[in-house]
This record gives structure tokens, C-alpha cells and sequence, in this order.
């Protein structure tokens, strides 16, 4: 039997997750001497090789001049009132803001300044040239209000793919960074409805010249040998370019090799194949003979049939930035999918070593884009707004049920399942309660991001209601018999009791009652195979073996932010929530039928646990994963990655 707990090191969790995403992850949440021990291996393969691994990009020199801390800070140019801008929210300031910024950049570069306020903007801002750089007074402070969108203001953007979709979807910026000349051609191309590819090689991809060819080279290099080191200088940008071959062997590469890719039919993918040739924009840092240092190491393999070399591309831009303001658009409804309008944020497009710091974006479509951009830095930018009404709608309800006098719920449930003339209320009411309420914890939790309409005032009135409510639920006698159950209803009160402890900040109690969870819930409710002898007992035991599991996967859920890692809880015979789920599996992709009675059998039941035991490291339910049946509603946990009982008690 046993459990780890402790501090989550930032290795550790920097490990967990970058495993979990590459589908072969660990749990987190585990103490020092156990992190080195359940550090995943394919965290290991990567820390042995950072370089060259197929599977995980090098990112260690991501970002502004290599990921640098202190971003540029060229001198003052000009505020924008010296060319007529007017922060009076009504004034349309774009032409003036658009006049500095250019102005700047035939200067050489400069930051332009905006200060306090809020500039109406009827235009897209353009970034077009070097060294420039916007800063407003913060992201609290100046504010730009941008009335129109790219629909309005360039033109519908149709996607060269064909169909009715918009390229506003994935291009574009009410605040634009972008070479002058690349944004002008854009422009001219989209009028003219010319749909134009975005990158670093123009409209149709032609606008490029070899300047050498590539000798082979391995991923990870730092250093590549050129035929012809004569049109190549230190500090210059240039493009690395593949083609793939006819056994689209490049694109079989970019995927990591294997047997997966191998094998994948590619013939017949005509948008994936479009993407090549590869084009990766680097800086040269060193010349010597026809050896040249890059300021990156190789993101992939040179070979011959891929016909590598060094090419060049648009112009760049290079040095500029955004800083200090907040870009805001009408509140407009969301569009489907694909058909934006272009209410778009920021974007860096064909953009090299260049930066957005302290941003705030609200109500668009796009918030912040990377077009044929690299080596560019995002600090401190923020998405927020859009359809506001949602967040003070929840605010709305919480106050009705929980906070305003002549509708407030009591913090307790001493009338839960009443039933005229034979029940005032009765312990097991406290079960239907948990199911749903820490789903509302979550709720509360995300309004207390900053959500409009959640005051400080009702943050306090709710912590208060859960501070009574958790009081109740550990005094109460219904809390006791409740804590006592040896099914289900022990498994959600456990839940529901960490929940709420969390939830008021009570930490120890939130991190004892998962670690009991192990010796007290795990061990003599889980057998040894992994089945559970009291919920097999009734009439629908699969409904009951799906249900009670939701309730452990969310308790160890709660148990990683207060560092216990209860899927690796031992029981003295094996018993663990890995079992639990495993036992579960032939049933829920439907190998084998369930052996046990079930009035009313439904595969989908299980898929939200089975996601969870796969994103926590278990190799089973991660190979179950396709197999298993997309509940009614959809599967949604991409979405929500907290299990949810799908299927209901009803049948």
C-alpha cells in the first residue's frame, strides 16, 4: 500500500504535462522522492535528447531574441496627440495613431506613446515598419475601441481551399504588425479577391531566390555546410526550405516517424499536403568558410530527396512591438465556426523578433495571432469579454440561490428527500446535492477570475455560504451517516467534503480527506480485479460502477492541487482507481459484455472515466480511448476534463 504526497516540483509538473500531451502521461501532484521515480519516460527520452526527439520540439530559445527576459525599449518618437490623436472615445484616432507610427518608422524606429484614455479607432493600426514600437500607459489605463470589423474595413476574406469560409478566421489584426509591403500586397489581394497564401514567400509563394543549397544535416544541429557561403552574412535572416518527395516522406518525419506516419494514407490529403514546402525563417549567427551557425538548432532532418536549402523571403519585421493598452471591439454575438468577420485582436505577420506585452483584447473573434511568424514573444496578454451577459447570468443565479435573502438556500440540507408525512429529510438527500455542486464550486471559482458582475461583495457573501455549508456537512448527523457510507454515497461525501474545503481555503482538511480516501474508501471498496462489490450488488451496476467512479476521479482531481496523487494509491491486495477503471474497459469498448445485471446498459457511461484514467497515466484506458462510444451530448472532455455522470439513474 502507497500513497505520495508533498510539493509539486516544477519539473515534475512541467513533465506530467508535456507527457499527458503527447499521450503518454503521468500523474502529477507528487512528493519529491516519488517525482523522480514516476517522471515519464518519454520526459526522460527528451531531457537525454532536447535537441532531436521526434515527438517533442525544441523550445528551449523561444521567443524575442531567444527568449529574452528584458524586451527592447527604443527611445520616445511622439505621442500620438502630437499628430492629432484625442482620447475622448468619440474623436476617430486611427489615422492619427497609423500617421506616428509610420511617421517613426521612416525615422529609423522610436516607440510611439498613448496616453491615458480611450481612442476610438475607426481603421486597422499597422505596424509596418522596424524598430517601432506602440505602448500605451497599461493595459487598465488607454484603451483603443476599434467600431468596425475586417469585413468592413478591407473586404470579405475567402479562404483559396474553396467553400464559404473566412480567412478573417485565421488572418488579420485590428492591430496589425506586419512589413508595409506585405501588408499592402495582402490587402490588394484580398479586394481583389486573389486569396492569397499569408507567409514568408508572398501572395502565391514565388517571391523567393535560392541563395544555397544544403549539405545532409541531422535534427539538432547547430551548424549547416552550404554550397555557397557568398550571399550569406552574419545577423541576416534567412529561410530553410524542404520539398517533400513523392512518398511524402518530409511530412512522415515532421510527425516523428514510426510505424504511425509510415503508414498513414497521405495521397488523398490535398489540404495537409499543400502545407509543404517546409519554410522555417532563422537567424544566420556565425559565417566560417562554408560552415554557418544558426541562432537555432535544426528543427528537422536535411536530406537529399527533400532538396534543402537557404532561400530568401519578404522582407521582415523585425524589432517592434505592442505594449501597455487594451484593444476592445463591440460586444457582437459569436459566429460559427470558420465565418468570422474579423473583430480580431492582435496579429505578427511575417514577423521575426518582435513582441506584445501587457495586451488586453475584448470581445473578438481572434485574440492574439502568429501569421509566418517566429522568434516573437506574447507577456502578460490577456482575452477577456464577449458576450458578457453569460458570466453575469451565473452571477445572477448564484445570488438568487445562495446569497439574496428572500430567495437564499440555507447552508445545510436538512430537508433533503423529504417526503410528506414520513420523511422531514433524510441522510442520502446530501448525495444529490454533491453531484452537481462542485460542479458550482468550479462555476464560482471561474467568476473569480474577474468576470463582470461578480463583485467583491458577493465573493465574500459565497465563501461565507461554503464556510456554513462545510460546518453542517462535518457536524451535522446526516454528514455523519453520510461520512460512514461504505458505497457510493461515502465516495461522493468525501468529494464533496475536499470540494468545499478547497474551495474555503481550509487546505489541510482538503488534503486530508483525499489521502484518507485511499485506506478508507480505495481499499475496502475496490477489489483486488478491480470491480466493486457494493455497487455489483444492485439491479444497475453499471450505472452504479461508472457513478461511483466519477465521484474518485474528481476527488483525485482536487487531490493534485493540494498534493496527494490518489490514482497511485496501492491497497494491500492492488487495489487502486487504475483497476477500478481497467475492470471496466471490455465493457465500455465493447469487447465484452457486462457479466454483472444492468437494467438499462449504456457503453457511454464510461467514457468520461476512461478519459481520466488515460490522462493520468494509464496505458489501458489511453489505447481504450477510440474505442469508446460518444455519449448523446457529445464528447466533451476536451472541454471539461472532469467526469461527469452521463448516463441517468432512470435508464
Amino acid at each position: 500500500m502507497s500513497m505520495t504526497v508533498g510539493t509539486v516540483t516544477r519539473r515534475t509538473l512541467l513533465g506530467s504535462a508535456v507527457a499527458v500531451v503527447a499521450g503518454a502521461g503521468s500523474a502529477a501532484a507528487v512528493g519529491p522522492g516519488a517525482a523522480r521515480a514516476e517522471v515519464p519516460v518519454l520526459w526522460r527520452e527528451f531531457n537525454r535528447t532536447p535537441f532531436t526527439h521526434p515527438q517533442i520540439p525544441y523550445i528551449g530559445r523561444a521567443g524575442c531574441r531567444g527568449g529574452a527576459t528584458r524586451l527592447p525599449r527604443p527611445r520616445v518618437f511622439a505621442d500620438v496627440r502630437d499628430f492629432g490623436a484625442v482620447a475622448d472615445g468619440r474623436t476617430d484616432s486611427a489615422p492619427a495613431i497609423n500617421r506616428a507610427l509610420a511617421a517613426a518608422g521612416r525615422a529609423g524606429g522610436g516607440t510611439v506613446t498613448l496616453p491615458p484614455g480611450t481612442f476610438r479607432i475607426d481603421d486597422v493600426i499597422r505596424v509596418g515598419h522596424s524598430n517601432v514600437v506602440l505602448r500605451g500607459a497599461g493595459s487598465g489605463r488607454t484603451t483603443l475601441y476599434a467600431t468596425r470589423n475586417l469585413t468592413e474595413l478591407i473586404g470579405a476574406y475567402g479562404s483559396r481551399y474553396g467553400g464559404d469560409k473566412s480567412g478573417w478566421s485565421w488572418a488579420g489584426g485590428l492591430i496589425w504588425l506586419a512589413p508595409e509591403a506585405r501588408w499592402t500586397s495582402l490587402v490588394a489581394a484580398i479586394r481583389a479577391k486573389a486569396w492569397p497564401f499569408e507567409g514568408w514567400t508572398g501572395n502565391r509563394r514565388d517571391q523567393w531566390r535560392t541563395l544555397t543549397p544544403l549539405a545532409p544535416a541531422r535534427q539538432g544541429s547547430w551548424t549547416v555546410r552550404v554550397a555557397d557561403a557568398s550571399s550569406l552574412r552574419t545577423g541576416a535572416l534567412v529561410l530553410l526550405r524542404l520539398t517533400d518527395d513523392a512518398d511524402h516522406t518530409l511530412l512522415q518525419h515532421m510527425c516523428g516517424d514510426g510505424p504511425g506516419p509510415a503508414a498513414y494514407v497521405w495521397d488523398d490529403k490535398t489540404k495537409l499536403t499543400s502545407y509543404v514546402p517546409y519554410e522555417w525563417p532563422v537567424r544566420i549567427t556565425g559565417v566560417r568558410g562554408r560552415n554557418v551557425t544558426l541562432e537555432r538548432p535544426l528543427p528537422l532532418d536535411l536530406r537529399p530527396e527533400w532538396d534543402p536549402r537557404l532561400t530568401t523571403h519578404v522582407p521582415e519585421l523585425t524589432g517592434a512591438g505592442v505594449e501597455g493598452l487594451t484593444l476592445e471591439a463591440p460586444e457582437t454575438p459569436q459566429q460559427p465556426h470558420l465565418l468570422d468577420k474579423g473583430h480580431n485582436g492582435v496579429v505578427l505577420q511575417c514577423a521575426y523578433d518582435c513582441w506584445v506585452d501587457d495586451v488586453t483584447v475584448r470581445h473578438v473573434d481572434n485574440g492574439f495571432g502568429l501569421v509566418a511568424a517566429s522568434a516573437c514573444t506574447l507577456r502578460r496578454t490577456r482575452v477577456a469579454g464577449r458576450e458578457r451577459r453569460y458570466a453575469e447570468k451565473a452571477g445572477q443565479v448564484l445570488r438568487t440561490w445562495f446569497l439574496a435573502p428572500a430567495t437564499r438556500m440555507n447552508p445545510h440540507l436538512n430537508h433533503a428527500q423529504f417526503i410528506p408525512c414520513k420523511y422531514e429529510g433524510r441522510a442520502i438527500g446530501i448525495i444529490d446535492f454533491s453531484q452537481s455542486y462542485t460542479g458550482v464550486l468550479d462555476a464560482i471559482a471561474l467568476l473569480e477570475t474577474g468576470a463582470p458582475g461578480w463583485t467583491g461583495g458577493d465573493r465574500t457573501a459565497m465563501a461565507r455560504w461554503n464556510s456554513d455549508f462545510l460546518d453542517w456537512l462535518v457536524t451535522s448527523d446526516f454528514g455523519r451517516q453520510e461520512a460512514a457510507a461504505t458505497n457510493n454515497h461515502g465516495t461522493f461525501y468525501d468529494m464533496q467534503l475536499a470540494g468545499l474545503a478547497h474551495a474555503t481555503g481550509d487546505r489541510d482538511l482538503a488534503r486530508r480527506t483525499v489521502l484518507a480516501a485511499g485506506s478508507r474508501r480505495i481499499a475496502p471498496q475496490i477489489a483486488a480485479d478491480g470491480s466493486q462489490p457494493q455497487e455489483l450488488t444492485r439491479t444497475r451496476s453499471w450505472h452504479y460502477s461508472t457513478f461511483d467512479l466519477v465521484a474518485y476521479t474528481r476527488l483525485a482531481a482536487i487531490g493534485r492541487h493540494v498534493g496527494v496523487d490518489l490514482w497511485r494509491y496501492r491497497g494491500p491486495d492492488g487495489q487502486s482507481l487504475f483497476k477500478a477503471v481497467d475492470y471496466l474497459l471490455p465493457a465500455a469498448t465493447g469487447a465484452a459484455a457486462w457479466p454483472h445485471p444492468e437494467l438499462a446498459f449504456h457503453r457511454y457511461a464510461a467514457t468520461d472515466i476512461v478519459h481520466a484514467a488515460a490522462d493520468a497515466g494509464d496505458a489501458r484506458a489511453r489505447r481504450a480511448v477510440p474505442a469508446l462510444e460518444e455519449p448523446p451530448g457529445g464528447d466533451l472532455w476536451a472541454l471539461r476534463p472532469a467526469a461527469e455522470q452521463l448516463d441517468s439513474i432512470t435508464g
